[in-house]
Parts: C-alpha cells; sequence; structure tokens
C-alpha cells in the first residue's frame, strides 16, 4: 500500500509539472508565453529591486507582418512566427535571459541583470540573426525580406515602481523604431 501510495505521489507531481509546463509556453512557438512572462517580469523587477541590479526588456515587432499573412497565407505566417521565436531563442547568450511571445506577432526579451549597453548588444544581434534567415517577405515597404522593430528599455527598479512602466518604455521605445523606417532598434532608458 505504501508503495502504491508513493508511485502515485510521484506520477501526481510529475503530470502536475507537465501541466505547469504546458501552461507556461505557446503552443504555436514553443517559446515563453505572455502569462511566464508576466509572471518573470513581476518576479525580476523584485529580486532587482532588492538588490539593486539593472534590468533590460525588448520589446519586438515584425514588421508589415499582415502584409505577410495577406500575401502568403495563415500556414506561412504561423511558419515565420515559429522561426522569429526559435532565431530569438538561439540568440540570447544566458541562460536566464527569457524570450516569450508577447501577443499576436509581437515577442519580448526579458534580460536580467543588463544594463542598456549590454542589451543593445543582445537586440543587435538578434536583429542581425532575423535579417540573415532571409524569409521573404515581398510586398514589404521595409525590403525584400522579414524584418523586425525593436524597442528596449532598461532600468534599475525601484522598490515602489510598478513592472508596467517598464513595459511601456520599450513599448514607446519600439513605436519610435516603427515611426523612423522599421528594421531597427531603440533605446531608452526609464527615469
Amino acid at each position: 500500500i505504501v508503495r502504491l501510495r508513493v508511485a502515485n505521489h510521484i506520477e501526481l507531481k510529475r503530470q502536475r509539472d507537465f501541466l505547469l509546463s504546458l501552461s507556461q509556453l505557446d503552443g504555436m512557438t514553443g517559446i515563453a508565453n505572455r502569462r511566464a512572462f508576466d509572471t518573470s517580469l513581476e518576479r525580476l523587477w523584485h529580486v532587482h529591486a532588492r538588490q539593486r541590479l539593472p534590468l533590460s526588456l525588448a520589446l519586438i515587432d515584425v514588421d508589415h507582418f499582415k502584409l505577410f499573412n495577406d500575401t502568403y497565407g495563415h500556414i506561412a505566417g504561423d511558419d515565420c512566427l515559429k522561426e522569429i521565436a526559435s532565431t530569438l531563442a538561439e540568440s540570447l547568450p544566458r541562460s536566464q535571459d527569457m524570450a516569450a511571445r508577447y501577443g499576436g506577432e509581437e515577442f519580448a526579451v526579458l534580460m536580467p541583470d543588463t544594463h542598456k549597453a549590454g542589451a543593445l548588444g543582445v537586440t543587435k544581434r538578434l536583429l542581425e540573426r532575423v535579417r540573415g534567415r532571409q524569409i521573404p517577405h515581398s510586398q514589404s515597404p521595409s525590403g525584400a525580406h522579414v524584418s523586425v522593430s525593436v524597442g528596449v528599455a532598461s532600468c534599475v527598479p525601484a522598490s515602489d515602481g510598478d513592472p508596467l512602466d517598464l513595459v511601456r518604455c520599450a513599448d514607446g521605445a519600439l513605436y519610435q523604431s516603427k515611426d523612423n523606417g522599421r528594421d531597427m532598434i531603440t533605446t531608452l532608458e526609464m527615469n
């Protein structure tokens, strides 16, 4: 009876762990999902505020993705997003960095213990690797291949601050990249 109970508890734990991992992954791309991103951002914000460490966030948007879907179809669009997600995940230099699907054709990269200069280096590599994939996009006003726009925000979190301020700052930088021609990186530091 004791062996059966132990076996049942082990199996239940394995199943719970499996369900937890499924709830944290984006079903299409296989990288972290928005729920995992939100949880990690909240946790990292408080840890970095206590330790007075820098935290950086990049928001990444696939340029003219609606035109891509309209031109090549939704299956090709899904394949494009999978390839971008894979490129982002493979390009992160440290295991503590996190690539997540933020929503639709937007991705987020959390970079703990990273100043603006380090985040800029990481995102330059990401941008170059996406360009290097040379995914055809014949209808893009930005060029013949799929490109991404990137907004980066960095700060040393304040214990009384709001992690969403970092997201807002990165989003503002992302919109500057889009407004200035796309296929580029804009960085901002939170005050």
